[in-house]
């Protein structure tokens, strides 16, 4: 029963991710063209960084894990809440679930990541900033902050859509005439979602699927 539910999850969520870069990818092409491969490469290096210091800090609450991987299951967890149709809960789930793949015990990898969710509020601002310089546009770090907790408090009311499709960008449209700033900042988010997101939930579907294959040991 434990295998089969492996195979189930790793299924759905190949699909689910599949089905999201395909309604979503069109879109988010036209903006990484807006501002180029090196513009793009740089806002998704930026939210790498950003990435690491979030894992770093969830290490502190993790005692016997070590920080690279924590830094990962932080990928994973960002993959889930924005590639796939479980919002931030999902995103929670498969986080802990993937640090548990290298001995985390469930308690601890469930109630570090509600700890972990304290910190994730200012994770997005550096995004902000970055893709509207890219795009022309200037905006303080207080403004940058506002937006993203108003865009979380948005994403938060719209979780039964998968990946807050529609709901993101409706939501940036809003905030650029609230704040002045370009509304296809959405579409940069969603092609950054996508460039880090995927490959991060195909990483650990890979190590789930040799999981099934070692006969769900623990690896060390």
């Amino acid at each position: 029963m434990k295998t089969l539910t492996r195979v189930i999850l790793l299924l759905g969520v190949t699909l689910a991710a599949g089905v999201f870069v395909w309604v979503g990818a069109g879109r988010a092409l036209h903006a990484v063209l807006s501002i180029g491969a090196l513009g793009y490469g740089a806002i998704v290096l930026v939210q790498l960084v950003v990435f690491v210091v979030l894992g770093l800090a969830w290490s502190l609450v993790c005692p016997g894990v070590k920080p690279w991987v924590t830094m990962w299951g932080r990928l994973v967890r960002e993959g889930g809440e924005t590639c796939l149709p479980f919002s931030e809960v999902g995103g929670l789930v498969f986080g802990g679930r993937a640090i548990m793949l290298f001995g985390a015990d469930w308690t601890l990898a469930t109630a570090s990541s509600l700890i972990d969710v304290a910190a994730e509020g200012t994770g997005e601002a550096p995004f902000v900033l970055f893709g509207l310089q890219l795009l022309g546009a200037h905006i303080g770090i207080l403004p940058a902050m506002a937006i993203e907790s108003m865009l979380s408090a948005v994403l938060s009311v719209g979780f039964l859509i998968p990946g807050g499709i529609g709901v993101q960008e409706a939501a940036y449209v809003a905030l650029g005439h609230l704040f002045g700033m370009p509304a296809h900042l959405s579409l940069l988010r969603r092609a950054r979602d996508i460039g880090i997101g995927v490959p991060s939930l195909l990483s650990w579907q890979a190590l789930e699927a040799r999981g099934l294959r070692t006969d769900g040991s623990t690896m060390t």
